[in-house]
């Protein structure tokens, strides 16, 4: 409420010198550090343990890989769990899901780690979204590190050696991993995580895929997200 307060203010008055300093403050108590240097650039706080809280705070939330943007504290925390052999978070969408995921895959594949990544959508729409912002997201290191964007289990790419990222609806990957039993995947992200279980045909794909995947010796981490819904 104290951001749209100081935001709705500096629309109203932006030239006032005392309206920028309260959305310095508001912003850089709340950690919102890329609306700070928009709004407030040049915003010092009054004390010196307040300028140096900020300071360490802003050097926790900087995007690995690209020092100059900076995570929300919701986004940080996720990040730092996608290693975990399972995770489930949800959060709205103003959170920046999508981001987070991008910056982690991007700084892994950067990392030459190597990994195989899966990300199941809901719906043949996000297919296209998803594939475009990693697109953009990885820029010219597809070539570099050899990786390819799957979205289909016939795509002919799948018969030479490479790195794949797929992007697909659940069912087919369910295909996928019944035409390519040996397929290595280290990472799953499952989107929208909530339709699993819900009343449709797609469902049973989504269990199959966990199952499959879970079956295996060498399993993968499995990611879940989805919107905030209430738990009942």
């Amino acid at each position: 409420m104290a951001q749209e307060i100081v935001t709705i203010l500096d629309y109203l008055f932006p030239d006032d010198e005392d309206v920028s300093f309260y959305a310095g403050s508001v912003l850089t108590n709340t950690a919102n550090f890329r609306g700070r240097d928009i709004l407030s650039p040049d915003y010092r706080g009054s004390s010196l343990f307040g300028r140096l809280h900020s300071e360490l705070m802003k050097e926790y939330l900087e995007v690995p890989g690209d020092e100059e943007k900076h995570f929300f504290r919701s986004q940080k925390m996720v990040y730092d769990h996608f290693n975990d052999q399972s995770f489930n978070y949800s959060g709205p969408v103003s959170m920046g899901k999508s981001f987070v995921m991008q910056t982690f895959i991007r700084n892994q594949v950067m990392a030459d780690e190597g990994c195989n990544f899966a990300i199941l959508v809901p719906a043949k729409a996000l297919i296209n979204e998803v594939t475009s912002e990693l697109t953009k997201a990885l820029k010219g290191f597809f070539t570099e590190k050899d990786y390819r964007i799957v979205t289909s289990a016939g795509a002919v790419v799948l018969k030479d050696y490479h790195h794949f990222i797929f992007s697909m609806r659940p069912e087919r990957m369910a295909y996928l991993l019944t035409l390519y039993s040996n397929m290595p995947l280290d990472y799953i992200f499952i989107d929208e995580a909530h339709k699993i279980s819900s009343k449709d045909s797609r469902s049973a794909f989504y269990y199959s895929v966990v199952e499959k995947l879970s079956a295996r010796q060498t399993k993968p981490k499995f990611i879940f997200d989805s919107p905030n819904i209430p738990n009942r």
